[in-house]
């Protein structure tokens, strides 16, 4: 167990109903019906491997687009053809998620067998305005109709959408009220560039920006986090430091585009750093962190102390991290650091 998150080494898992949530979403052909990646559905191949290899019988739980993404918004049949590919194996899919026909296909699996049920998000309460209008707490998740309809079919939960786990919907936090759930414990690699964007580009910073996007195509990490600081009337940049600059910061701003295969969330930001609560649920279960961008003596240095104070391996790469304000205050944030976040001796006094 992990920050109070059982991992699926603890369970045996042969001749059980898994329920298994992953993010298979992908870029829409939708006159071709196909798929324009497979970046995502790769990722999902040691999870559901595993799963069936060890006798499970195998439920995946997908989503495809959504509302407010409709050109994406799809069936999951063309998941299933190329998973059924990668695999090796027959994928058994069909066109429903918690009816009775995906119930009776659910209860009629044999050990080690797949089947993919279609896009959780043709549910009205796995939509995004479902849950940015509606707040649901995960015990009120627990009780929508998809949560009632199939947890009383399966014996464990398994999450593996990492790049979905920041996301507040039933599939994702309802299961785990009412079933024992698990999360793979990956060997993952995360990168988390704070706040390079067009706001804090100077000549202090600019040749930094570079040397960043080389890291997101390195294929060192897994997973890759790009946080962007948006001014508000409320921050205390402005209430506080009368700064007023970055009023109009969007994901627009981002002067970094990791490559197509990265799994990638942009988080906004309004504050130095992201509360604690927020960051864990973005970094989940990562077992090493880089930190790298703007401004090292600011929001580098808050982030790097919430991941310190939360207890996760990471380092603060200093040649990638850069201050608006020029190199001294970067030096002397580098130092900052690396003397108490890596917990180095005061220097002898003599």
């Amino acid at each position: 167990m992990r920050f109070g998150i059982h991992s699926l080494d603890e369970f045996q898992v042969s001749g059980k109903t898994v329920l298994c949530r992953v993010d298979m979403n992908q870029p829409v052909d939708r006159a071709a019906g196909t798929l324009k990646s497979i970046a995502r559905i790769e990722a999902c191949v040691p999870t559901i491997r595993e799963l069936s290899d060890h006798g499970a019988k195998v439920v995946l739980l997908a989503h495809q687009g959504s509302d407010i993404e409709y050109q994406n918004y799809y069936c999951t049949q063309p998941h299933a053809q190329v998973l059924s590919k990668l695999l090796g194996r027959e994928i058994l899919w069909i066109d429903d998620v918690c009816g009775p026909t995906a119930r009776r296909a659910i209860s009629e699996l044999k050990d080690g067998e797949i089947l993919l049920l279609d896009n959780v998000r043709f549910l009205a309460e796995e939509q995004t305005l479902f849950e940015l209008k509606l707040c649901l707490t995960h015990e009120q998740q627990a009780q929508t109709l998809l949560v009632r309809k199939l947890a009383p079919l399966a014996d464990l939960y398994v999450c593996d959408a990492f790049a979905a786990a920041h996301r507040d919907q039933p599939s994702l936090c309802g299961f785990e009220q009412v079933l024992p759930s698990a999360m793979i414990q990956p060997s993952q690699n995360a990168l988390l560039v704070i706040d390079v964007q067009r706001e804090f580009l100077t000549d202090s910073t600019r040749d930094r920006v570079s040397k960043i996007q080389k890291l997101t195509e390195s294929g060192k990490y897994d997973y890759c986090i790009l946080t962007y600081y948006k001014n508000t009337l409320q921050s205390p940049s402005y209430s506080r430091l009368h700064w007023y600059h970055a009023m109009d910061a969007c994901a627009d701003s981002l002067l970094i585009h990791p490559p197509a295969g990265l799994l990638t969330v942009v988080q906004e930001k309004t504050t130095y750093a992201l509360p604690h609560e927020s960051l864990s649920d973005l970094v989940g279960l990562c077992t090493h962190i880089d930190v790298v961008g703007f401004d090292t003596d600011a929001c580098v240095m808050a982030a790097a102390t919430n991941l310190f104070d939360a207890g996760y391996d990471f380092d603060v790469l200093g040649d990638c991290c850069a201050s608006t304000n020029g190199w001294d205050y970067h030096e002397a944030g580098m130092k900052i650091i690396n003397r108490v976040l890596a917990r180095q001796p005061e220097p002898d006094q003599g």
